[in-house]
């Protein structure tokens, strides 16, 4: 039975989206996340010099206690003493050098010869050794590149005791025969040597999977995958668990990954990053398979329930809160059970909600919006202000709008609106709405979600959201 190992790249993946608009407790809280998932390593994207990148990936590699942390890097000597210097706070560190291997990648996007890379590439794997991390070369764009290129490559990583090559299929134009055939070519340039072979595979082609597969087969012995929705068009951690679920015996392969909570990870990561938002309506029914896993128990929870149950059911939910969190999470669900019965969905969505909060500047006292037929809708909004009771009024066209203008009246500014979704994450008349927003503010995108049993209550949360974000990063 061959094990391989997986490289985790979602937080890469994330961070190569256009305005993902993460926050710094959601970013950690997808780590956190993917590890439980039982990657082996969880690969962080090139670490910027803006003070919150940095706070960001530093908080990440102290907090990871069994994932190996590996830090991309390019051929850029800042960027690789910033990683080194974030590598030194993890367990277990890793920097992987993205070496580009084709013409393209060199001449039009590094701008660089390969004689002059060669030279850089020595100068960066001895930095690398001098601080005592382990090492991954990644040959960039490896299908489309000169294989005399990359036996050479190959060749320093023997000489800097390099621990992982991965071949990166950037073009997807591999097919499942070829890329066993292209991985029994690196392995044969590896030789005796103690490296493992990665493989990154792209779904251009829909067969990600069987290239995986077949690349195993060939000699691959660790993968790069993400969670599903990502937008890079790779290998998915859900495609590749079903491989192994049905074919895993067959093809003699299996992995570390915890088959039976992949599922419940990856919605909890959908819910904190705001993936799948595309519903025709608002408040649309949520999946069939979502319906079926509805409350572990069976049992819904009402008002009269103590702070200690509640621990209980987040426990048995699979998430680990502190007692500060708890309280939070506690308090909201006070106010919800007000309202309706409480179920599962609703306190992961309780909990995901939580994670993505950051200290807020303006919190939601209250609202009333009048909306109808024949009348202009007519919005006035109450925000707390560090103890400052603020309130605005305004009318729009319907009553969204005039909730959002009554709100830019006190905030005194206002913001493009990028995106604007609503979904429901319970079901029924009692439906707790999830409201998702983007806005736009001097060239980024920042994201906001606002959770309610009220559709009004939720997008107003979310616009509060995303301000609080906007002025949070200001500050910092």
């Amino acid at each position: 039975m061959t094990v391989v190992k997986i490289c985790d790249i979602t937080l890469c993946a994330l961070a190569k989206q256009q305005g993902a608009g993460m926050s710094f407790k959601e970013t950690l809280e997808a780590a956190k996340l993917i590890e439980k998932s039982g990657a082996d390593i969880i690969q962080l994207p090139t670490v910027s010099e803006e003070q919150k990148d940095v706070v960001t990936a530093r908080s990440i590699a102290s907090t990871l206690q069994k994932a190996a942390l590996a830090i991309e890097v390019g051929m850029d000597k800042a960027a690789l003493d910033r990683a080194l210097a974030i590598a030194a706070l993890a367990k277990a560190p890793r920097v992987n050098l993205l070496v580009p291997v084709s013409a393209v990648q060199m001449e039009y996007s590094c701008k660089i010869k390969p004689e002059k890379l060669l030279v850089l590439l020595e100068e960066l794997l001895a930095k690398c050794v001098d601080a005592g991390v382990e090492i991954e070369i990644t040959l960039d764009d490896a299908t489309r590149g000169e294989m005399d290129f990359c036996a050479t490559v190959i060749e320093l990583a023997k000489k800097y005791a390099v621990s992982t090559v991965t071949v990166s299929d950037n073009a997807g134009i591999l097919l499942p025969d070829e890329a066993e055939a292209f991985i029994q070519r690196i392995c044969g340039f590896i030789g005796d040597a103690d490296i493992t072979c990665g493989f990154a595979a792209k779904n251009t082609l829909g067969v990600a999977s069987a290239n995986a597969a077949f690349a195993v087969k060939g000699g691959a012995g660790e993968l790069k995958l993400a969670f599903n929705g990502m937008g890079i068009e790779g290998l998915s951690i859900e495609q590749f668990a079903q491989l192994i679920r049905t074919k895993g015996d067959a093809l003699q392969l299996s992995c570390a990954l915890n088959m039976a909570e992949l599922q419940r990870i990856s919605k909890r990561l959908e819910s904190i990053i705001g993936m799948n938002r595309n519903m025709p309506s608002p408040f649309s029914h949520v999946m069939e398979a979502a319906k079926n896993e509805d409350d572990v128990d069976g049992s819904e929870l009402g008002a009269d329930v103590d702070i200690l149950t509640l621990r209980h059911r987040i426990e048995s939910l699979g998430y680990d809160l502190t007692e500060e969190e708890l309280q939070k999470v506690y308090i909201e669900f006070q106010i919800l059970a007000a309202k309706k019965s409480v179920k599962n969905k609703d306190i992961e969505a309780l909990v995901a909600d939580m994670a993505r909060q950051i200290p807020p500047t303006y919190k939601l006292i209250n609202y009333i919006i009048n909306s109808g037929s024949g009348i202009t809708a007519t919005a006035y909004v109450s925000l707390d202000k560090m103890g400052e009771v603020l309130k605005g009024v305004s009318m729009g066209d319907g009553p969204i709008d005039a909730s959002f203008m009554a709100i830019e009246q006190i905030l005194g500014h206002h913001y493009e609106l990028e995106e604007f979704h609503i979904q429901a994450v319970t079901e029924g008349r009692e439906a707790m709405g999830d409201a998702f927003i983007k806005l736009r503010y001097n060239g980024k995108l920042y994201a906001g979600r606002g959770l309610d049993t009220d559709i009004l209550g939720s997008c107003v949360r979310a616009y509060i959201n995303a301000v609080n974000k906007i002025i949070y990063e200001e500050k910092q």
